[in-house]
């Protein structure tokens, strides 16, 4: 961990904090749960050329995972191609990878509406991180799995 990093993370978790965009790791399951939509960038670089960006909505890292993004992967690309080097993102501490794509998936679900599609794609990640398994005896009855998915 370098000298940004360590004192990104001394930092108060609930705070934003301000980060440079090339420090931070675009990577699957989250880079690739919501494809950027190339009318939704060109509105949000448009209100950042006139607003710039706006620090009550933080890009959201994965704490303590290589600051992974996991929300505002649209805002970091508008950021980028408008050569904002510094950008507010807040830490959050996931238990886990299957933790961080349901909030993910929380957080864009209450920001926009999603398609079918888009919501389909979110469950078969969801439930491809979900322990496999049904009960015992080959009934029809759903497994832990998929209860917790639904």
């Amino acid at each position: 961990m370098n000298n940004e990093t360590s004192s990104i993370f001394d930092m108060a978790k609930a705070m934003p904090s301000l980060v440079n965009t090339e420090t931070l790791r675009t990577a699957a399951p989250f880079k690739n749960l919501f494809p950027i939509q190339e009318t939704t960038l060109n509105r949000i670089i448009s209100d950042m050329k006139r607003f710039g960006f706006d620090s009550g909505h933080p890009i959201v890292i994965w704490a303590g995972h290589n600051l992974t993004v996991v929300d505002g992967h649209t805002r970091l690309l508008a950021a980028k191609k408008l050569g904002i080097d510094t950008i507010p993102v807040v830490l959050r501490a996931f238990e886990d990878e299957g933790k961080a794509l349901e909030y993910a998936i929380d957080s864009q679900r209450n920001r926009r509406n999603l398609t079918d599609a888009e919501l389909l794609r979110c469950l078969s990640e969801l439930d491809n991180r979900k322990k496999l398994g049904r009960p015992k005896g080959g009934g029809v009855d759903l497994g832990k799995s998929a209860e917790a998915t639904a």
